[in-house]
């Protein structure tokens, strides 16, 4: 190497260390950028999942009030069992709703709010035996509103739980027709597309989030290479100065 027409001779381990062990992209700042940019955008995601979760948890807190009427539950065909009564009970992390009916028109209002009510039960009743049928997870009570929206649904033997299907099966007892009439449930099934929707966003920057942050966790080579605490003492041959 020559500066001001001075040659300077480097050291044969100096030169070796250049060819072998640093690498073009550890002398560059791309990494540095790249992770600048992961912070910021790491800060931004944040922002805006704060955002989402105070317009999630207003709507979540927002009660929506539904009646269900019960009429009574029937087997197909002349079958000799006949239930005696339904119990609907709607599960929320503030408490429950049910109406439970001896198989006579009754009718109760129903308290449900979006992202707290993860079940919803069927209890039907016999003379000698009850069996239930179940609606679970998030979308409960909607699947339940759009298995009744005609006012009534033959709930097959096959679908009901493993115990209760063997009580009906034992009985020859392959369907019951359940009766429930619903209110009006255009608010509530307004106010559930708006929650999931918003629901699947927060899911979509929650995993960026953790994108982003394993990204800044990860050990990039030029910081695990330990490069410079590898240079060679001397790495120049001073040239003798001439006067």
């Amino acid at each position: 190497m020559s500066f001001r027409e001075r040659s300077i001779p480097f050291m044969p381990s100096f030169i070796s260390f250049l060819n072998d062990v640093v690498s073009p992209d550890d002398l560059l700042d791309v990494q540095l950028r790249d992770r600048t940019q992961n912070k910021d955008d790491l800060i931004n995601v944040q922002g805006q999942l704060d955002v989402l979760n105070q317009t999630l948890q207003k709507i979540e807190s927002q009660p929506y009030k539904m009646t269900v009427s019960s009429a009574p539950a029937t087997i197909s065909g002349h079958h000799g069992v006949k239930p005696t009564g339904t119990t609907l009970t709607l599960e929320c992390k503030t408490g429950n709703s049910s109406i439970r009916s001896m198989n006579f028109a009754d009718s109760g209002l129903f308290t449900w709010y979006p992202g707290s009510c993860h079940s919803v039960s069927i209890d039907i009743s016999f003379p000698d035996f009850s069996t239930t049928y179940k609606f679970t997870g998030e979308t409960a009570w909607i699947d339940f509103i759009n298995k009744f929206s005609d006012g009534e649904d033959e709930l097959m033997t096959k679908d009901f739980s493993p115990e209760s299907r063997s009580f009906l099966e034992s009985m020859g007892i392959k369907s019951i027709l359940v009766r429930y009439k619903l209110s009006d449930t255009g608010d509530l099934s307004q106010a559930y597309i708006e929650w999931e929707q918003l629901k699947q966003e927060k899911d979509k920057l929650e995993n960026l989030q953790i994108s982003l942050s394993n990204k800044l966790l990860t050990t990039h080579s030029w910081e695990k290479s330990g490069w410079i605490s590898r240079l060679p003492g001397k790495i120049t041959i001073c040239p003798a100065v001439q006067e």
